[in-house]
């Protein structure tokens, strides 16, 4: 088998769908495109520890207020029943989610694995991309909310 069937493809299929994309350097990847401008940043790659398995992952942007709320203000049961809330969605979803518990906030990756060959075609791989993307505004979403609520909660405690 070709070892660049899978990259061949990806950027077929990405230039097929006019998708902007720039290769991405990633010590632990075959290769990586980045895909778009989004806000978001959205990612497709080969792990070398995974040859022929096409990822398809996202960034979710954290909200400044949600960052701020997490860090300083809740406690480990908030914190753990915020990441509850996140990973059952995302298996709602039927993504995975990756936690980053960073010193200046908390960072979530999603993730679509296609590992089955017969799934990565044209059609799958495009189906997946919009997949990802509208979890990610749905997740999106459901932290603004989250980081809206708790701050309202928060001054109707001051005022107190």
């Amino acid at each position: 088998m070709n070892q660049y069937r899978l990259l061949d493809s990806v950027t077929r299929w990405l230039n097929e769908e006019g998708y902007v994309h720039s290769k991405e350097k990633n010590d632990d990847a075959v290769f990586q495109f980045k895909i778009g401008d989004a806000v978001n940043h959205l990612h497709v790659f080969e792990p070398k520890k995974q040859k022929n398995v096409l990822v398809i992952g996202i960034e979710i942007n954290v909200p400044p207020k949600l960052n701020n709320l997490y860090k300083i203000l809740y406690n480990d049961n908030q914190r753990e029943k915020l990441k509850m809330e996140l990973k059952k969605r995302a298996q709602s979803n039927e993504v995975e989610l990756r936690f980053y518990d960073e010193p200046w906030g908390v960072k979530f990756d999603l993730h679509i694995a296609i590992d089955n060959m017969e799934d990565q075609n044209f059609t799958f791989f495009v189906e997946q991309l919009n997949r990802i993307v509208d979890v990610s505004d749905s997740m999106s979403k459901f932290l603004f909310a989250v980081s809206f609520n708790n701050a309202s909660d928060l001054k109707q405690q001051k005022g107190r």
